[in-house]
């Protein structure tokens, strides 16, 4: 019959630590053991029972809500009967860890954290977005990590986390602010078209430009929006940061003004857009004037007039043909292709009249036409309108006497106002004075200073074209005194004059009242300078600075008129209210074109004329918001390390570094504490009443820092004691001083004083070779190698920049090169290595020796001879390459390896220095071998 034990067993379980691990107490026959079994079915066995019949011993694991059971053992080995107690678990999860990424910049935030110490398996976080969507059940892996991704975009504002564990007990909230991608930018490039920004109809051209936060592959949409509503739509890529439409064709584009615009949204789904205005023109028209008339024997000049210069090549095909001038008689034919430069606006051919002793007619006349005018732009090819494709010249008989006339009028044609950006033409006309006589037209204005232009008459009229007046302004209007000049043919003299007015160029800018609370209009007032006789155009739009458009103001855009006479227009933009708490955040509005209707026709063309824009308004908006007494919200920010999150050379050996930031903190804030962590530092700052801080830390702690990462952690509490955390971290980059050379110098000065041999010194065991060095300031490591024959000899370096070696004499006769090579190597502060190489020839004589008695004459008395060591040298092969090295100093002899030893050939000025003798050597031995 089996024994049974004495069943004096009781248990009692409880977490008094609050760990999630049970703690098992009870009573059992003294000196016995006890077993329990846990509520997830494992056992902890020999639970000793003291003498008093007491037990205790906690669960290895955490454990969830369950049964729990004990057996013991006693002395004779008879087994209790199990008693069994139910375990409540009531202990929460401690709280995790949350951060807020978005990599992608899509506003779909991954929040990720970890679960510090012990937790249970089974237990899952659950997230609450700013949108106050939630996603419950995520899960942890074995190290208590854990990652999810919102499935709705979201709004800046707080990510909070949560855990849970099996039995329903819940932890406190974790919080992480979460700042949305709410901004891109559209620009075009300076020159978006070409050098002019101009397009001639039919021509192919380009529209490119840039975008800022604007990920690459995103589509940008470019419409050309012409007159009456006609357009087209282009889309392309962006790449590096650029955008670009090629090859766009001009041919079915309306003249007159045109709108490009272009449109692209980032990944975060933010639009942004940007206006071009530029125009369609005609090619200008091209005319060939009607020659002065000439006395036969003199050049008839016709002048080539092209309406507007280009800045393309212009070719001109020309001809002359007989009228009652002959050609080969009269006048020597001329046809041929000449070419008007970019840039240039006419072009003169000279024909060449024949003289002759026949009495004929006054006037003899003959012409040059126009048979074609072509511009090249790309690959195409244009012709450019005819104005007056012929013109006439005439031939004056010298065989008679001349008709002398008295009479000879000028006249210039008067013009209406115009601004100082506008081009400057006068004309004029001639009555009784012969086409080729000259005009002399003089500028002049009560300012001073005098201009004058020499013009010919053609077809009794006169013209000067895109006059440079420049010299006249003064910022205010000028009045300029125009007087033309002319003399005919038999000596008369004619003048007229003018008053011409120009005014300055007007100004437009828009202003602001510079701070509007949330949900107040702001207004933007656009004023000219002065008032304009003519009406004004402005086109403008709203930008998005902190402030996002739709999301914080009304997004507007469009034109509107100043009429002749006004001075100014104001336009008005909502605000709208929200209740976050945030910082004053600002948008601008800007005018994108400016121009004068001087045609008076309600319409903007190339014919009006652009006015100057001033910068634009930046507007404020105030936040108002304040937290209520129920939550408790604080952020923090790290705007700068060292100014420009960049830390150069210079600003490395400076011993302190300044990091500045924001921080928000609620107006009931009663405590905060913010911790700046850098390496394994950290340092508490303090935040400014305008929410800014500022700390200075020791340089060395960013230098040692892997991650060149700096973190900031703010916790703060109200008067009530609701509580708040936030944390940012910012990155920073170190300058690397990558040139180890910097300022050092090597040259071998001489090689036995006078790099000769003679028959003498060839006598003598040894030789001496000198140089010179300078060393870099931040040298850490150096060492210097002279090379003579296959022998290496390592020297030192004197304190005063000196170097000196012992060489054997029979070194210096057998190289065949007869040169010496001397190899400095260095490793400065920051670890980088390079070698400076120098090399001197040397002669040897070759005549016959003297006689021992005069040998003997002058001689020095023979050093003893530098003794050899060979270096077992380890190559990438496996192999190794033996050297013969001689070290005269004594800490040279130290560098050396001793048998059996390896040098650290890659951390070392002398091994790097020996790796490079190697590879002199190798080269050496190849060469003697051809």
């Amino acid at each position: 019959m089996v024994a049974q034990a004495f069943d004096t067993l009781t248990i009692v379980a409880s977490d008094p630590n609050g760990n999630d691990r049970i703690n098992a107490t009870g009573t059992a026959e003294p000196y016995t053991t006890v077993t329990v079994t846990w509520p997830d079915g494992t056992q902890t066995y020999n639970i000793p029972v003291n003498a008093e019949g007491n037990w205790t011993v906690e669960s290895p694991t955490s454990q969830n809500t369950g049964e729990l059971s004990a057996t013991f053992i006693d002395l004779a080995g008879n087994m209790s009967s199990p008693v069994i107690t139910r375990y409540v678990d009531l202990t929460p999860p401690v709280k995790p860890t949350v951060f807020v990424s978005n990599a992608d910049n899509d506003r779909f935030p991954t929040a990720s954290g970890s679960m510090f110490g012990e937790f249970q398996t089974g237990t899952t976080i659950t997230v609450t977005w700013p949108d106050g969507t939630m996603t419950a059940g995520i899960p942890l892996d074995a190290a208590g990590n854990w990652t999810v991704e919102s499935s709705n975009q979201q709004a800046s504002g707080n990510v909070i986390a949560q855990a849970a564990d099996p039995a329903g007990n819940t932890s406190p909230e974790a919080v992480a602010p979460w700042e949305a991608d709410f901004y891109a930018q559209i620009d075009f490039d300076a020159e978006p078209i070409n050098a002019t920004n101009i397009i001639y109809k039919g021509q192919l051209f380009d529209v490119s430009g840039t975008v800022t936060d604007v990920e690459d592959g995103q589509t940008v949409t470019v419409t050309i929006s012409g007159d009456k509503g006609s357009s087209k739509v282009f889309k392309t890529i962006v790449e590096n940061g650029k955008w670009k439409v090629s090859d766009i064709d001009s041919s079915d584009l309306k003249l007159g003004a045109l709108g490009i615009s272009a449109t692209v949204f980032d990944q975060a789904g933010n639009e942004t857009s940007n206006v071009w205005v530029t125009a369609v023109f005609n090619f200008p028209s091209i005319e060939v004037l009607d020659a002065m008339t000439v006395v036969e024997g003199e050049n008839s000049q016709f002048i080539i007039s092209l309406e507007t210069a280009l800045e393309y090549d212009v070719e001109i095909t020309y001809q002359t043909q007989s009228g009652t001038a002959n050609q080969g008689s009269d006048f020597i034919g001329k046809t041929g292709v000449l070419i008007l430069k970019a840039g240039q606006n006419f072009v003169a051919v000279d024909v060449a009249t024949l003289d002759d002793v026949i009495d004929e007619a006054d006037e003899e006349h003959y012409s040059l036409q126009l048979l074609s005018v072509k511009v090249h732009i790309g690959d195409r090819v244009f012709a450019l309108p005819l104005g007056k494709a012929e013109a006439q010249a005439a031939i004056k008989d010298n065989d008679r006497g001349f008709v002398v006339d008295t009479r000879a009028i000028v006249h210039i044609n008067p013009a209406s106002v115009i601004y100082e950006s506008q081009v400057l033409n006068i004309t004029g006309y001639v009555e009784d004075i012969e086409d080729g006589q000259e005009v002399t037209v003089a500028l002049s204005s009560v300012l001073g200073g005098v201009k004058e232009y020499h013009v010919i008459i053609a077809n009794g009229q006169w013209s000067i074209t895109n006059i440079d007046y420049s010299q006249f302004l003064d910022g205010s209007a000028v009045s300029l005194a125009v007087t033309a000049t002319a003399t005919d043919q038999a000596g008369n003299t004619a003048s007229d004059g003018e008053v011409f007015t120009i005014l300055p160029l007007p100004t437009v800018r828009v202003t602001d009242n510079p701070t509007v609370k949330e949900g107040d209009q702001a207004e933007f007032t656009f004023s000219l300078d002065q008032e304009q006789p003519y009406d004004v155009y402005l086109t403008f739009t709203s930008l998005s600075g902190s402030a996002g458009a739709d999301e914080d103001f009304e997004n507007l855009s469009g034109g509107l008129w100043i009429r002749a006479g006004q001075k100014q227009v104001t336009v008005y933009v909502s605000t709208k209210q929200d209740v976050i708490v945030e910082v004053d955040e600002n948008f601008m509005v800007i005018i994108l074109t400016a121009h004068l209707d001087l045609d008076g026709d309600g319409e903007i063309s190339a014919t009006d004329l652009p006015i100057r824009v001033l910068p634009s308004a930046n507007e404020i908006i105030l936040d108002d918001d304040t937290l209520t007494d129920t939550e408790h919200i604080n952020n923090v920010r790290i705007e700068t390390v060292s100014i420009d999150n960049h830390l150069t050379l210079l600003e490395q050996v400076q011993e302190k570094t300044v990091i500045t930031g924001q921080a928000i903190l609620p107006e009931d804030t009663a405590e905060y504490t913010l911790i700046i962590k850098i390496y394994s530092h950290t340092y508490e700052a303090t935040v400014a009443t305008d929410g800014s801080w500022t700390l200075t830390v020791p340089t060395i702690d960013l230098l040692q820092d892997d991650d060149l990462k700096v973190e900031a952690f703010l916790s703060s509490k109200d008067n009530l004691g609701n509580s708040a955390e936030s944390s940012h971290y910012l990155n920073y980059k170190l300058e690397r001083d990558i040139e180890a050379l910097e300022g050092a110098t090597l040259d071998i000065l001489h090689v036995a004083q006078d790099d000769r041999l003679s028959l003498v010194e060839q006598e003598q065991g040894t030789a001496i070779i000198e140089g010179i060095f300078s060393l870099p300031p931040d040298v850490r490591e150096s060492s210097l190698a002279v090379l003579v024959g296959n022998t290496t000899y390592l020297v030192s370096l004197g304190e005063d920049g000196s170097w000196q070696v012992n060489v054997r004499m029979e070194d210096l006769l057998v190289d065949l090169d007869r040169t010496v090579i001397a190899i400095l190597t260095v490793i400065d502060q920051s670890g980088n290595s390079d070698t400076l190489v120098k090399s001197r020839v040397y002669s040897i004589d070759t005549e016959l020796l003297l006689s021992k008695e005069k040998n003997d004459v002058g001689l020095e008395k023979i050093t003893s001879l530098p003794v050899l060591q060979t270096v077992q040298v380890p190559q990438a092969n496996d192999k190794v390459f033996a050297i013969e090295v001689v070290a005269e100093e004594k800490d040279k002899v130290n560098e050396l390896p001793d048998t059996g030893e390896n040098l650290d050939w890659t951390l070392t000025a002398t091994g790097i220095l020996l790796l490079t003798l190697v590879a002199f050597l190798k080269k050496k031995q190849s060469l003697d071998k051809l």
